[in-house]
């Protein structure tokens, strides 16, 4: 570097967001090519204290690959007596929430990583101190300008100043965790830094600075007693050899509530049956037919709980009656009652003219009832913020039934208790008959009992329907499953199994609940199909409004009920925003892309057994050019492009692109015919083992 046997190595040390720079003698780099200000009318103070800077070593593959580094070691000189708050000593000193000289305010409204200008608010006034403006005021690694200033709001119009990291400021954690601005950098420690070098002729005369180490601090400086300050800087190369991480960019579900769409998992459906569904022993006497009043007498129980008034396959079209009409069958025989008094049975002769009982030669006649299954739903939300899991009780004691007539009715109700039971019991049960509430997690669509097919349907005043797809069905959060059954938990499509539970009434008349226990119930959760993930904390990276064409990917770790393993999946987020209930804000909803692909999805959420869900930020490329590749986990800080062309991303270093040589990177794009598919999650995943792929594949 040194061309001129009468020149002197000399070097200046520049530190994100510290507007003091160090140099080895009494010069003003600025007289160069290094800039006199540090921001906008903040101007650099340059302070003679650099006395030995180490040796810069690397290596590197033969092979090819990413070079290793060592640490460049400086040493400064400090006066801890006579010394100016500018000294290595004072400035290297102020580490930790501790550190003397420094005011301190927590934010209470966010600093989001996309916005460049605007103002945020602080907890405690800061106007004293901070004076004149503009000023700086530092929050994590990053350094702002600061034009305005009151007791409750910072104004400011420059981020990432001196060259420090631009991040996102949020307060998360329900309040827990809380970013806070200082008027001194108190870690320095992973802190941005540049070492510069240039030769100084006999006259003080300056060549331009060569910046010889574009790095990091590597670990806390070490303040020693003998007045000097020793730090070592490490260049951004080694921040390959971290694992990603996005800090603050992780959230958990939120428990306590849900987000219930407009269709998908909005809806409860079960099945209530009558035990003896195959039917019901009746007796006429053959004496007691009067075919002129058209009725008669049975010899059993009366069948005032049945439904008179309901639908007949005469009615239906389908030869199907309600599941409640109590039409009384033997062979070729068919009699629809119309109303009934005891152990009175009135009948319409007209619906099987002649009268079907003028023939009648049995004495007595043998009739019974043959019912069904019948479909009940509910519906539990519709783009709204519900109470989980107290929402299934409220809306299963507003349905009912408090009859077991008309088309609300039923033969029995049940509901969620408190203490997480099921709890079932017979509205107007039908003498001899035992009702049961059939609870499945798949599909009503096909019901088995007592080895009789029946295919249910869900009867409203204008129309009949058949049973809800499991789309639109709540099936995940509740494990139904009794202590005793040895199926696995259902979640479609990761499995292919069905949980059902059948909970019957008490076989005592004077008993009139029946109380059953459940595997579990998941305190916050996501059912497949979902297009909404109701969270705690706001991602930073995850914009507020969705762009057309754009997505982000989120990595979600979930604990596997099925394997009881965690395991992970990637999904297509489009943006972000605050989920409210009561009118007060409880969580944030992450907005899923529409169009992804759901087979290669499942359902995930907190249970009793195994860690909480974790989001994170992630990555998927498919057939991506390396040096494209390798320039957006470079560049990317949290997209926007806030840092370059491509900063397109949720994860990576966020280096900014005046760091990069990109045009190097892309020439060897244009030689090279290999592309990259794959996914990066933020479970371990090191860039250093991606860029070393990809630099043997160019040497190759």
């Amino acid at each position: 570097m040194i061309t001129d046997d009468r020149a002197r190595r000399v070097f200046a040390l520049e530190v994100a967001g510290l507007p003091v720079r160090y140099t080895s003698g009494s010069f003003d780099p600025s007289s160069s090519n290094l800039s006199a200000t540090i921001a906008t009318g903040i101007s650099y103070t340059n302070l003679e204290a650099i006395v030995s800077v180490g040796a810069f070593s690397g290596s590197v593959d033969p092979s090819g690959g990413v070079a290793n580094y060592s640490g460049v070691s400086i040493t400064l000189a400090s006066d801890r007596v006579r010394g100016t708050l500018d000294d290595p000593s004072v400035i290297f000193g102020r580490c930790g929430a501790r550190a003397s000289g420094v005011s301190r305010a927590q934010i209470t409204s966010d600093l989001l990583y996309s916005v460049d200008s605007g103002s945020f608010t602080i907890d405690t006034d800061l106007t004293s101190v901070l004076t004149p403006l503009p000023a700086l005021l530092h929050i994590g690694a990053e350094t702002i300008r600061v034009t305005g200033l009151t007791s409750s709001t910072v104004t400011y119009d420059e981020r990432a100043v001196g060259s420090s990291q631009r991040q996102s400021h949020e307060i998360t954690q329900e309040g827990v965790n809380v970013p806070e601005v200082s008027t001194g950098i108190t870690t320095f420690r992973g802190r941005r830094a540049s070492l510069w070098c240039a030769h100084q002729y006999p006259d003080g005369t300056l060549s331009s600075f060569t910046e010889i180490v574009n790095g990091f601090i590597e670990s806390s400086p070490i303040v020693e007693e003998g007045g000097t300050v020793s730090l070592s800087l490490m260049p951004l190369t080694a921040l390959l050899d971290t694992s990603y991480s996005v800090k603050s960019s992780s959230t958990k579900l939120l428990h306590g509530y849900h987000y219930f769409g407009a269709a998908t998992g909005c809806f409860l459906e079960w099945a209530v049956q009558l035990k003896n569904l195959g039917g019901v022993l009746y007796q006429i006497d053959r004496a007691s037919i009067d075919t002129v009043a058209n009725a008669f007498t049975r010899q059993q129980s009366s069948l005032d709980m049945f439904w008179f008034g309901g639908p007949k396959d005469t009615d239906t079209g389908f030869d199907r009656s309600h599941p409640r009409y109590p039409m009384l069958k033997n062979v070729g025989l068919r009699i629809y009652p119309t109303a009934g008094s005891g152990q009175t049975i009135t009948y319409d002769p007209s619906i099987t003219e002649p009268n079907p009982l003028n023939g009648t030669t049995w004495n007595p006649l043998n009739v019974n009832i043959s019912t069904e299954p019948e479909i009940k739903i509910v519906q539990l939300g519709s783009n709204e913020v519900k109470r989980w899991p107290e929402v299934i009780t409220e809306e299963l004691s507003t349905f009912g039934p408090t009859s077991s007539t008309g088309v609300d009715g039923a033969f029995a109700r049940w509901s969620l208790t408190a203490d997480e039971q099921l709890s079932v019991r017979a509205v107007d049960a039908p003498e001899r008959l035992r009702p049961q509430v059939v609870l499945n997690t798949s599909s009503l669509y096909r019901m088995v009992v007592n080895g009789d097919v029946y295919h249910p349907r869900r009867w409203s005043a204008e129309a009949v329907y058949e049973p809800l797809a499991r789309l639109y069905r709540l099936w995940y959060p509740i494990d139904i499953r009794a202590e005793d059954d040895q199926t696995e938990p259902d979640n479609y499509p990761l499995n292919r199994v069905a949980n059902v539970r059948t909970l019957s009434v008490p076989n005592d008349p004077e008993t009139m609940t029946a109380r059953e226990p459940i595997r579990d119930i998941a305190r916050g959760y996501y059912q497949w199909r979902e297009t909404r993930i109701l969270v705690e904390d706001r991602l930073e990276w995850l914009p507020t409004s969705a762009t057309s064409g754009e997505y982000y990917w989120i990595d979600v770790k979930f604990y596997d009920r099925v394997t009881g393993s965690m395991r992970s999946q990637l999904m297509q987020a489009t943006h972000q925003t605050t989920a409210s209930f009561d009118g007060s804000t409880v969580g944030y909803l992450i907005h899923l892309r529409v169009q992804q692909d759901w087979d290669n999805l499942c359902s995930f959420g907190d249970w009793s057994e195994g860690d909480r869900v974790e989001i994170h930020a992630a990555a998927s490329f498919t057939r991506i050019r390396p040096a494209e590749l390798m320039l957006q986990l470079l560049q990317s800080g949290g997209g926007g492009q806030k840092l370059g062309t491509y900063d397109v991303l949720s994860l990576g270093l966020s280096i900014p692109s005046t760091y990069i040589d990109e045009a190097s990177f892309l020439a060897y794009d244009q030689a090279s015919p290999f592309v990259f598919s794959g996914s990066i999650h933020q479970m371990g995943s090191c860039l250093k083992t991606c860029s070393t792929a990809c630099s043997k594949r160019w040497a190759a």
